[in-house]
C-alpha cells in the first residue's frame, strides 16, 4: 500500500498470474513456481483489502511515487510467483528495501 503524493493511496501487489485456473493452484500446491502478475492501482477505502492490509506494508513517501519508479522496481523483479521463494510478502519487503534506498520514507 503506497501513497504516491495525492489522497489516494494505491496498492502495489504480486500474484498470480491465472489465479483461477486449477493448474496454478496445483503448481503452487507442488511449490512449483508459477508466472506472476503485478498489480498496481488505486485503494478504494471500501476495499476489503483497505481494512486487512498489515501496517508494517504501509508507507507515505515524502515525494511522490511515479509510474516510471514502480516500473522500475517491477523490471528488478523475478517473474514467477512461488509460495516460499518469491512471493507476496517477499515482494513487499523488496519494495520496502528497494524504496528505501531511493527514496525516503516516512513509515506510519
Amino acid at each position: 500500500n503506497t501513497n504516491t503524493g495525492d489522497s489516494v493511496p494505491y496498492l502495489l501487489d504480486f500474484v498470480p498470474a491465472e489465479a483461477s485456473d486449477p493448474k496454478t493452484l496445483a503448481a503452487l500446491l507442488s511449490l512449483s513456481p508459477v508466472p506472476g502478475a503485478y498489480r498496481f492501482r488505486p485503494l478504494v477505502r471500501h476495499d476489503s483489502l483497505s481494512t486487512s492490509l498489515p501496517s508494517l506494508l504501509e508507507y507515505e513517501f515524502s515525494s511522490p511515487l511515479t509510474s516510471d519508479d514502480i516500473d522500475t522496481f517491477i523490471s528488478s523483479c523475478e517473474p514467477n510467483l512461488h509460495l516460499l521463494k518469491n512471493n507476496c510478502w517477499s515482494f513487499a519487503f523488496k519494495f520496502k528495501a528497494w524504496s528505501s534506498e531511493s527514496r525516503t520514507i516516512d513509515e506510519r
